[in-house]
């Protein structure tokens, strides 16, 4: 290996760094909003059986924000809302630890 490739190799490496911290912090950011949004359409929308009612104002607001609705969103709206009734912790300010596959540091 010489030495172009090998300082190639490098940079590579560290632009992958590099992106994978922000994405990282991208997606706790989103979690954040995603957990305030819950919060937020658990005391607007009122009423047993109405958990779909709320999370279509969640994903409605979510897109009006910019964000597009993706696996990965719709799953952590889901755990955010399971950890919350797991917990009973309506109060709850951070929930990052509940999304599956994802490691706050």
């Amino acid at each position: 290996m010489d030495v172009r490739t090998l300082l190639e190799t490098l940079i590579l490496i560290i632009v992958c760094a590099i992106g994978a911290s922000v994405l990282q912090q991208k997606k706790k950011a989103l979690l954040a909003v995603i957990t305030d949004l819950v919060q937020k359409a658990e005391t607007v929308v009122e009423g047993t059986k109405m958990g779909q009612d709320k999370k279509d104002k969640v994903t409605a607001q979510l897109e009006a924000m910019g964000y597009k609705m993706t696996t990965w969103t719709d799953k952590a709206i889901d755990d955010v809302v399971a950890m919350l009734n797991d917990k009973k912790g309506w109060l709850v300010t951070k929930a990052a630890s509940c999304v599956t596959g994802w490691e706050q540091k």
